[in-house]
């Protein structure tokens, strides 16, 4: 099959040659005579802009790290084209490669001309870990730039990384009072996906909540960042502000306490009694969160009841109606809390066995990507399934896709 594929890298159509790359991507074969074809197109002139991107995509799919691989992205990274700069920044992120030219290079991009270059270099850094030093270390000297764009993007990757470093809490608290709200905001979110057990995180997000620009997203991001710290207990602390004489405060509290994993018929006893508070402004605050968290329980209890009632159909063998009934059960899902998640990603993975049994191999590869997105933790359990005999997802076994793809993520 490489064979057949060799020589349309060098045909003359533009199309066939980018048709080639993107086929020997998909294969993923690091065969040193595909390594090379793709390195060489890498260069190509011939005025067909799509061959250049897909060689580029698929030698970060093919995930070779060879040092010609490694030296052809990053001189892409230099490129005079910027979609070609970021598609090299895109594929140097797949490879994971941590090389220290990789990392100094994905930093530069951080601060591109180019919003589209910084967002893959961003990216990019995401994919190759937390623990590297020179990653935290180059983020945090981006995020005391001028540019702005890249303090935003440096913010954003430091959230995803998840890093306790003390260094990047104080970057991070720093970046809750940059002149410019969209750090501010990024800071905000970023604190929350870290869940640090930091005081002052508690603090600098409740001194979020008073940011005063009123159409930004920071107050937003603070408040659901209040919402996904462990340690942050929701009504104690949710409620003061819940009462607040500023609206701006019971707006966030509102939204933090919509946001938090808590059971919510005990939040809403708790919010009954401001309600019908004499002050106006705390029965404003009290009915703005009953208004985010009822159609939160509704919601939930009907997505509750039909994933129950999809399980039933499924045990009596009325499969094609059971995955109708799962995928009803995943769109009425809130999807906003890690409890929300679990159910949705239930849901899509019995929606999957469903196809699965009923002999549907497309659309069980589909409903599984998105099962695995809510919860990768399923990957182990189909794993473990798929060692077990008569199983469930017998006509997915040795699928290419499921195994190479889905499996390795």
């Amino acid at each position: 099959m490489i064979d057949g594929l060799l020589a349309p890298l060098k045909d003359q159509d533009g199309h066939v040659r980018a048709r080639a790359a993107r086929t020997l991507g998909e294969i993923k074969s690091t065969d040193e005579r595909v390594i090379g074809g793709l390195l060489a197109l890498l260069k190509d002139q011939n005025g067909y802009p799509d061959v250049r991107a897909e060689a580029v995509r698929a030698l970060g799919k093919i995930k070779s790290t060879d040092e010609r691989v490694i030296g052809g992205l990053l001189d892409a990274l230099k490129d005079q084209d910027e979609n070609f700069r970021a598609e090299a920044a895109g594929a140097l992120g797949e490879i994971k490669s941590t090389d220290e030219r990789v990392i100094d290079g994905l930093l530069v991009a951080l601060k591109d001309k180019d919003k589209y270059v910084q967002a893959q270099a961003a990216n990019a850094l995401v994919k190759l870990g937390q623990s590297d030093e020179r990653i935290i270390r180059g983020l945090l000297d981006a995020l005391k730039g001028e540019d702005v764009s890249a303090r935003v993007k440096a913010t954003r990757v430091l959230g995803e990384i998840k890093s306790l470093d003390a260094r990047v809490i104080d970057g991070l608290l720093v970046a809750l009072k940059d002149p410019w709200v969209g750090v501010r905001a990024q800071a905000a979110g970023a604190l929350g996906k870290i869940k640090s057990p930091d005081e002052r995180v508690i603090g600098g997000l409740l001194a979020a909540l008073k940011d005063q620009n009123y159409g930004s997203d920071v107050r937003k991001q603070a408040a659901a960042s209040l919402g996904k710290l462990e340690r942050m207990t929701p009504l104690p602390q949710l409620l003061t502000q819940l009462a607040h004489p500023l609206s701006g405060y019971r707006t966030a509290a509102a939204q933090a306490l919509a946001q938090k994993d808590i059971p919510i018929d005990s939040t809403l006893q708790v919010i009954a009694k401001p309600k019908e508070d004499k002050r106006p402004w705390v029965r404003l605050g009290a009915w703005e969160a009953y208004e985010l968290l009822e159609p939160r329980r509704e919601a939930e209890k009907k997505s509750a009841e039909l994933l129950h009632g999809a399980d039933s159909l499924f045990t009596s063998g009325q499969w094609s109606v059971a995955s109708g009934q799962y995928e009803s059960a995943f769109e009425s899902n809130p999807k906003v809390t890690p409890t929300d998640s679990l159910n949705a990603a239930r849901a899509k993975f019995q929606q999957a066995r469903c196809a699965a049994k009923l002999k549907r191999i497309v659309p069980a590869l589909d409903d599984l990507k998105m099962a695995f997105e809510y919860n990768p933790t399923l990957r182990n359990t189909l794993q473990a399934e798929l060692a077990q005999p008569n199983n469930d997802w017998a006509i997915l076994q040795g699928n290419w896709y499921l195994r190479e793809v889905l499996l390795k993520r």
